[in-house]
């Protein structure tokens, strides 16, 4: 049963308590923030720090500092220091400023005239990064060392551009910057990057593991550390460690990456398609008599800028919790699902998590405390609390969900029954009377007592003799009929520690184990007549020992990955590796007929048996595979297992993919490529049934298969289809006519209808929008062409279809002319960051307003500008200084020369000084 959780916030006077030492002045402001298990601090504007109580919410301190307004704060995780970062570049720690009254400061200045973006701790030690891509490690003295040596500090890197996020686990680092994400051994002074693939934008990224542990206890030595250097993709990059650690890395388009610490990407995890009804958010106070009161979230679509994902944090080392300026978004990287996501907060500033508590601060520089608690937790916490009102409309709201609960749960959801006494809303306790009849038929359900040997008494008991004797010879039965009366009285003894309670039920097992094994040798030397029967009786086609001890080996992998997908066994490889690709299907297919499952769960068992063949081939014999012929039984099972895995209904009745088939991404897609190529040549019906049912697989088809066709076979397909990295991919084969006839079809894609047989499919938003195709034309064809064609068209372009950054992007190309790339590249880079934006676009106006002769824009001077030899050209963007457009630009004392705005953009830095460095 899936667990329903919920979002409840916490109605509370912290908002009024940390305002108070803030009330005889309107000059501090608080600029940071932040949260432990036990303290809220707040960074001000005047520098100093403010210390607030956590429970109850209480003003503890004032911490003051010289450095200037503070931009970070940073809680050690033993919670005996703080770190601040100020506005001038300053690292300030603050040792043990919790527990003693006398302070003392730990001043770096490190980044001094730069803006430190993130820090972190690990143990005793600082990382702290900046908006030039600097990383360092503040290192505290030791007690001997104090008296002897400053705080430690070196450089360690210098990334390509602004630190987004620092995260840490035992002796890696996990570095995110605008553009990449980089994994770093602090032993070895090794980095390397994750994925190949760039992104531009504030993505964070962090490491995650159910028994993660980040205040590792560092070395009392201080470390003389040097600059880290970049790891070879061929270099081991790290020693094998036990622990199941993944990384979660947010990507561009709600993506988000899923990595080992060899930095390999592994998976790519897919949510714009799987974010259902936001989740509402429960009120909850103090007052006994509190009513439930919710808030719903909006509804409406969300823009796609609003999906982007930003930085990652670990919500009560269960689960992944990302965010932007008014989404957050819960995610179970156990079953791979988002269990919320919320979008009622509005205007986020900033955002913390401790345990399973969010808290949220905003533009109005208000804190918003939200817990995530399972439905049965809620429940519970107001009914202990005597918020019996609160509890029973909880159940009503949740009815359906509580009677499941009662149901299939051995938890403690039935003491809601005490509602019945404490309620008097008759109207209240008439809609909790289905909730009330479920528990009572719970609790009188039929009692099965049985008398042990031992004389003890089980009720209930676990095992079930009659499942159990077709899979167990006698004396193992013997054994696990007995192993719950042995290890009860044995563990009951109460002068036994706990070490000789487990030894005790370890040695239980281990015999069990060992009659288990014993017996079946037996059993398979010299079977009886009854026990064959009851082989035969179960399906098994085989009765040899090998047959017997492969199934076992299944059914542990099986239950193995009930728990976890990612668990393996080692001795299920090694068995699958004993035998031929062939024999392998077999032995699936034994599995899968000996399952004793439902009809319903035999479908889970096959899918199950799919997932593992996959990735045994993926894993070991993709090359395997291209050797073989299109009708071997390895071929068709994994052609059956892949289209089973990865189907979805997003393919037209004629087998034209809709456009939200490209956000499908499939499962082993690596070996579907492989596969769809096999099978391409003979033009099958099971390529039909591939593309049909796994529609995704067209876009490897046309970019791989079909690349060489002419533009007029594909176009169809290719604008249905509606990659725009693909149709870009093509446009270099489109003549003028082709971009006319695109027009057409995007067209009727905009209405919905399919290019190829006029049905409608569902509205979507994953249809190619006119902004997008409108960058492709104007990258192929130039800004006039690309207004010409589009202006032909005008009556069925709606007019906020192409929007003022479209509109600027053709303007700059036409001023720089001859390099729209670069001019396009350009134009975007400058409207993607917040400051240079509105600086951009003013710019544009300007360039509207002034009066140009023809001879300063035509094409002739420009070019000739563009291709001499002698030109200037400006050092972050490379286009000539002299662009008409971008007339202001600027000299800096090391020679090099910028646009005003590139250098604005670059935050007053020189990309070339820093490149030297």
């Amino acid at each position: 049963m899936n667990t329903k959780y919920l979002l409840v916030e916490n109605i509370s006077d912290i908002n009024a308590i940390i305002k108070q030492p803030l009330q005889l002045t309107q000059r501090i402001k608080f600029t940071a923030f932040d949260v432990s298990k036990s303290f809220v601090v707040f960074g001000a504007s005047s520098g100093g720090l403010y210390v607030f109580n956590r429970h109850p919410h209480q003003f503890l301190k004032l911490i003051p500092s010289k450095e200037g307004s503070i931009v970070q704060v940073c809680i050690s995780p033993d919670e005996k220091h703080i770190s601040l970062a100020s506005s001038k570049g300053a690292v300030v720690i603050i040792p043990n400023c919790f527990n003693e009254n006398y302070i003392q400061y730990q001043a770096n200045y490190e980044h001094r005239g730069n803006i430190v973006t993130a820090i972190k701790w690990n143990g005793d030690e600082l990382y702290c990064g900046d908006n030039t891509g600097r990383i360092t490690v503040i290192s505290l003295p030791s007690l001997l060392a104090k008296a002897m040596f400053q705080p430690n500090c070196a450089t360690l890197m210098q990334l390509d551009s602004r630190i987004i996020q620092i995260d840490s686990y035992s002796k890696f680092l996990l570095i995110s910057t605008l553009t990449r994400t980089y994994i770093c051994d602090t032993d070895k002074e090794q980095y390397r990057q994750i994925g190949k693939k760039l992104r531009n934008g504030h993505f964070g990224a962090s490491f995650f593991s159910n028994n993660l542990d980040s205040n590792r206890v560092l070395s009392e030595t201080l470390k003389k550390r040097g600059i880290f250097k970049k790891s070879i993709d061929d270099e081991q990059f790290y020693a094998q460690i036990n622990d199941n650690v993944q990384i979660f890395c947010t990507r561009p388009g709600a993506r988000m990456w899923e990595a080992k610490l060899s930095a390999s990407v592994t998976r790519t995890h897919q949510f714009k398609n799987l974010l259902k009804e936001p989740a509402d958010v429960i009120n909850w106070d103090d007052n006994l008599d509190t009513r439930l009161v919710m808030n719903s979230s909006p509804t409406s679509d969300l823009r796609m800028d609003e999906l982007n994902f930003s930085k990652v944090l670990v919500l009560d080392n269960k689960f992944i919790i990302t965010f932007n300026r008014g989404t957050f978004y819960i995610f179970d990287p156990t079953t791979e699902v988002i269990i919320c996501w919320c979008n009622y907060f509005k205007n986020i500033k900033d955002f913390k998590v401790t345990n399973y508590f969010i808290y949220i601060w905003d533009d109005s520089l208000e804190v918003r405390i939200i817990a995530l608690y399972t439905l049965e937790q809620i429940i519970l916490k107001t009914l202990f609390r005597k918020q019996y009102y609160l509890s029973g409309e909880l159940c009503c709201h949740y009815s359906s969900d509580v009677i499941d609960l009662i149901e299939f749960s051995a938890n403690n959801i039935h003491l809601v029954s005490i509602l019945k006494e404490k309620l008097t809303d008759q109207n209240l306790l008439q809609q909790l009377s289905p909730i009330f009849n479920a528990i009572d038929s719970y609790t009188n359900k039929k009692v099965i007592v049985q008398r042990l040997t031992t004389g003890i008494v089980a009720i209930n008991p676990f095992f079930n003799d009659e499942k159990i004797e077709k899979e167990q010879p006698p004396e193992s039965l013997h054994i696990l009929k007995d192993l719950g009366a042995n290890v009860t009285e044995k563990l009951t003894e109460r002068t036994k520690n706990l070490k000789q309670k487990f030894q005790i039920f370890e040695t239980t097992v281990k015999n069990l184990t060992l009659v288990d094994n014993n017996s079946n040798k037996n059993n398979s030397t010299a079977p009886s007549e009854d026990h064959i029967a009851k082989l035969n009786n179960s399906n098994l086609i085989k009765t040899s020992t090998d047959d017997l001890d492969a199934m076992k080996v299944f059914q542990q992998q099986y239950q193995m990955s009930k728990i976890n997908d990612k668990l393996e066994t080692p001795k299920f490889y090694q068995l699958l590796d004993k035998h031929n690709l062939n024999s392998v299907v077999q032995l699936f297919h034994n599995f899968l007929n000996n399952s004793k499952d439902s009809v319903a769960d035999k479908a889970n068992v096959k899918l199950w048996c799919f997932t593992q063949y996959l990735r045994y081939l993926l894993k070991n014999h993709t090359g395997d595979i291209q050797n073989l012929n299109n009708d071997d039984l390895t071929v068709q099972y994994a052609l059956e297992g892949f289209i089973e895995l990865n189907q979805s209904n997003c393919s037209c009745t004629c087998s034209y993919p809709t456009p939200s088939a490209k956000e499908h991404i499939p499962k082993y897609y690596e070996l579907g490529c492989i596969l769809t190529k096999k099978i391409w040549s003979s033009k099958s019906q099971l390529l039909d049934e591939m593309t049909k049912k796994v529609p995704y697989m067209w876009k490897y088809i046309l970019k791989d298969l079909r690349n060489n066709d002419t533009i007029d076979n594909i176009l169809p397909l290719l604008m249905q289809f509606g990659d725009e990295d693909l149709v870009e991919n093509f446009s270099g084969k489109f003549k003028y006519d082709e971009w006319d006839d695109a027009l057409k079809l995007l067209a009727k894609l905009r209405n919905f209808k399919c290019v190829n047989c006029d049905e409608n499919f569902v509205e979507t938003s994953d249809v190619m929008s006119w902004t997008g195709f409108g960058t492709i034309l104007l990258k192929s064809v130039g800004a006039q062409s690309t207004i010409n064609l589009l202006t032909r068209y005008s009556d069925i372009i709606p007019s906020n279809e192409l929007d003022a950054h479209f509109y600027q992007m053709c303007i700059f190309t036409t001023a720089v002319g001859g390099i729209s790339d670069k001019a396009i590249g350009f134009t975007k880079l400058m409207q993607s960051n917040d400051t240079t934006a509105l600086e951009f676009d003013n710019v544009v106006k300007k360039f509207l307003r002034r009066s140009y002769t023809k001879r300063s824009l035509n094409g002739e001077k420009r070019n000739s500008l563009l291709c001499s030899k002698t030109v200037l050209r400006c050092s972050f963007c490379d286009l000539p200084l002299e662009t008409p457009l971008l007339t202001d630009y600027v000299t800096l004392s090391c020679k090099h020369l910028y646009h005003a705005i590139c250098y604005k953009y670059n935050e007053n830095i020189c990309e070339k000084c820093k490149e030297c460095v």
